[in-house]
C-alpha cells in the first residue's frame, strides 16, 4: 500500500488567490531566503499545457479546499516532484 505524501513546510514567496471548495497545485521553485529559510517562488505563468513549468520548477505547493488566498511569508505545504514518482 502506498503511503500518503506528507508536504514539507516552506515559506511562500508569492501571493495567490483561488476559489473556495477547490484544491489547487501551484508550480514553484525553492530558494533560500535572506534568513536561510526555504521559500517557494511561484512560476510566473500558469496553464496546464506549459511543460516548461514542470522542467523549470522543483515541485508543487498544495492549496486545500478551505484556502482562498496565500500571502507572502505564509507557511505552505510543498510536494517535491521527486516524491511524486
Amino acid at each position: 500500500m502506498q503511503q500518503p505524501l506528507v508536504p514539507m513546510s516552506v515559506r511562500a514567496a508569492f501571493a495567490y488567490k483561488k476559489k473556495i471548495a477547490r484544491r489547487e497545485y501551484v508550480r514553484v521553485t525553492l530558494r533560500h531566503g535572506e534568513d536561510g529559510a526555504l521559500e517557494a517562488v511561484k512560476f510566473p505563468r500558469e496553464g496546464a499545457g506549459l511543460l516548461s513549468s514542470l522542467v523549470d520548477t522543483d515541485g508543487l505547493v498544495e492549496l486545500g479546499e478551505a484556502i482562498t488566498q496565500v500571502e507572502a511569508g505564509q507557511t505552505v505545504g510543498f510536494l517535491s516532484y521527486a516524491n511524486l514518482v
